[in-house]
């Protein structure tokens, strides 16, 4: 898809393909120049700012993130994946109490949303809320057994738990 931009041989799907191949193969610097030329030329849908919000996430763009998630649920305030980013970025900022809400609308759209279960747990634990994130934790590994958030949110579950050896195998996993 990049070859077809680098000859000018474009339209709005050749770049779409374009960032979301870099996001695939996780390289989300490449994947976030492709959709700044593309915002340059066309006009941005929902799924195309959250896009730029998640590789902003990738790329500690913090200036950028809420204004893309934002501008995506201005255009759909139902795309569960941007109230979800939104919630994540909320909970990197400790504004756990702000992001559960979020988290709560991701998953009421969408229950099958695996990292809206791991976010919100985190968030439930990081206010107190022990059990609800727990459960929110192990709902998240039903769905997705190999998000490794889950297992650090798990670690530090039990670490605030006072269970330091149950942490350590979990931050290990």
């Amino acid at each position: 898809f990049e070859s077809f931009i680098d000859r000018q041989l474009v339209n709005e799907d050749v770049y779409r393909f374009a960032s979301t191949s870099y996001i695939f193969i996780k390289n989300y610097e490449k994947a976030h120049i492709i959709q700044k030329e593309y915002e340059t030329k066309y006009q941005l849908d929902s799924n195309d700012f959250y896009n730029l919000g998640l590789t902003s996430i990738y790329l500690n763009l913090n200036e950028e993130i809420e204004k893309y998630f934002k501008k995506s649920l201005e255009q759909k305030p139902n795309n569960a994946y941007s109230l979800n980013g939104l919630g994540y970025y909320l909970n990197t900022q400790h504004q756990f109490r702000e992001a559960i809400p979020l988290f709560d609308r991701a998953i009421g759209l969408q229950n099958d949303l695996a990292h809206a279960y791991n976010n919100r747990g985190h968030a439930n634990i990081e206010i107190g809320n022990h059990d609800e994130g727990l459960k929110d934790i192990l709902d998240s590994l039903e769905l997705d057994k190999e998000n490794s958030y889950s297992y650090r949110n798990l670690g530090i579950y039990h670490l605030i738990k006072n269970e330091k050896v149950e942490a350590l195998k979990y931050f290990s996993q």
